[in-house]
């Protein structure tokens, strides 16, 4: 077996140079037939290596995670070699099997960004080489008291008032701390803890120890559930604006499809900037560009804040990927403006992969900024306004919150006052600016990402994103705005 590691390690060594390990043209033959993109029932163990083959030229020569991955000890060499020998150890493998079979295997990549998916059958699968992380909640709330204790205030419903009153002492039968979120503080200003677990699945119950008056132990068994801030249900609006009772924005997307909806939403900014307070809905916005949240925010505060660092590889594999991409959202939409937007970024990486093609471009890092054109930059849409904006900034957010709608998060949390409520991103953006392949047997689609994002607060991590000043574990998540903001309760300390 140390024939198939070998042979499959000098696959993937002869892709990294940029050459093909076939006899096809190095700069076409990761181009989708839109003509033949129906998914076979099952394919033959020849054929599902031969699709491995084509992944390692896709990762090897397309991916930015490649060199960083295996800097922090991912063997890409021991990965790939186990693929193969289980590949040939079945006679014929379908798709979806294949494809639960690769994230299996590629799981450590810690790459939200990075996956699969299979159509088959009118429907549309997606595998995910790294799932979220999300924290699940019990129904009881605690309060800080002095001497570092922590009070029973609020319990659920169906569960026993005798609880009230009595002092956490053990989750697990370990300290509470680390299974404590700060929530809203009190009409006193005390701080409020939510007790909880991250994970990527439901977990078992948690077993808390609380001391009584008479400092008897008490054990209760809680049962937990997952956040209740987030957003079951989208709107499909890509942009709301409501004023009642304060100025608040939805934002569904991101994405470059939908341009023609976004552009009221860079208007309001100058409007709002006079305001006390803005609440920004991000829930459930799986991102798209960067570029909107970054201009709406400048032109908001006047201000200028500081983004991710980063890289971009570039390839032939790359090129191949940004026209594949842009011909499978082409095929997508069907609104005029949409395909307009689009259909000039397709014609723009058409032109780039000829032009590669002629040059015989290899694989290299370079500025990102340096390799957008006036066909594809972002118009000016910094504000002339002057001077600090002195509002308040709430942007309510939910594990569906993703990879550009993180990037305004980041910015965001640079402005004076603002507070994050709701619950942790969704981690997706640690390798970006994903490209689309397609395994030619199997019609499995690959999603890679060609460029590395760096946090310059430090405070992001995939698969758990950024956490909130703020914990909700609330399906009414404005109404708790609305009564923090009107006395009731408020939004002061929250960041201490």
């Amino acid at each position: 077996m140390k024939i198939v590691h070998l042979f499959v390690f000098l696959v993937l060594v002869y892709s990294s140079s940029g050459s093909s390990p076939s006899e096809g043209n190095p700069y076409r033959d990761l181009l989708v037939d839109w003509e033949k993109t129906a998914t076979p029932y099952s394919i033959a163990s020849q054929q599902a290596r031969d699709d491995l083959r084509t992944l390692a030229k896709i990762l090897y020569g397309g991916y930015a995670g490649l060199e960083i991955r295996r800097e922090e000890g991912f063997d890409w060499k021991s990965h790939f070699g186990r693929l193969d020998e289980t590949v040939a150890g079945q006679d014929r493998w379908r798709p979806s099997q294949l494809a639960e079979l690769l994230v299996a295997e590629l799981s450590g990549l810690d790459d939200r960004h990075f996956g699969f998916f299979v159509e088959e059958g009118g429907n549309r699968k997606w595998f995910p080489a790294t799932p979220e992380r999300g924290v699940f909640f019990a129904d009881i709330l605690f309060t800080a008291a002095k001497g570092g204790l922590f009070l029973v205030t609020g319990t659920g419903s169906g569960k026993s008032e005798s609880l009230l009153g009595t002092v956490l002492d053990k989750v697990n039968g370990e300290p509470p701390k680390k299974w404590l979120y700060p929530t809203s503080p009190d009409q006193e200003g005390q701080k409020r803890f939510l007790v909880g677990r991250m994970k990527e699945t439901q977990p078992a119950p948690l077993v808390l120890t609380l001391k009584n008056r008479q400092g008897q132990a008490v054990e209760v068994a809680l049962p937990l559930h997952r956040c209740r801030v987030r957003l079951q249900r989208t709107s499909g609006r890509a942009f709301r604006l409501t004023r009642v009772p304060f100025p608040r924005i939805e934002l569904g997307s991101f994405e470059a499809s939908r341009s023609d909806e976004l552009e009221p939403f860079l208007q309001t900014a100058e409007d709002l900037s006079e305001e006390p307070l803005v609440v920004v809905d991000l829930r459930g916005n799986p991102g798209g560009r960067d570029s909107y949240g970054k201009a709406w925010l400048e032109r908001l505060t006047g201000g200028n804040p500081e983004s991710w660092k980063v890289r971009e590889l570039v390839s032939p594999v790359t090129l191949q990927g940004d026209v594949n991409l842009h011909e499978w959202l082409l095929r997508g939409v069907s609104q005029t403006a949409a395909k307009q937007e689009i259909g000039g970024r397709l014609a723009h990486f058409r032109k780039r992969l000829e032009e590669a093609e002629k040059e015989s471009l290899k694989r290299t890092w370079t500025n990102p900024a340096a390799s957008l054109s006036a066909e594809t930059s972002e118009p000016d849409r910094h504000s002339e306004r002057s001077g600090e904006w002195r509002g308040r900034l709430v942007v309510l957010v939910d594990g569906g919150t993703r990879s550009s709608a993180e990037t305004f998060v980041l910015l965001a949390e640079q402005i004076p006052g603002t507070v994050v409520v709701g619950e942790n991103t969704g981690g997706m953006m640690r390798f970006g600016e994903v490209k689309l392949y397609r395994l030619p047997h199997s019609g499995i689609w690959v999603q890679a990402g060609s460029k590395v994002f760096e946090d310059p607060s430090g405070g992001y991590r995939e698969a758990v994103g950024f956490l909130p000043d703020y914990w909700l574990d609330d399906s009414h998540p404005i109404s708790s705005i609305s009564r923090w903001l009107g006395g009731g309760e408020t939004l002061s300390g929250v960041a201490d």
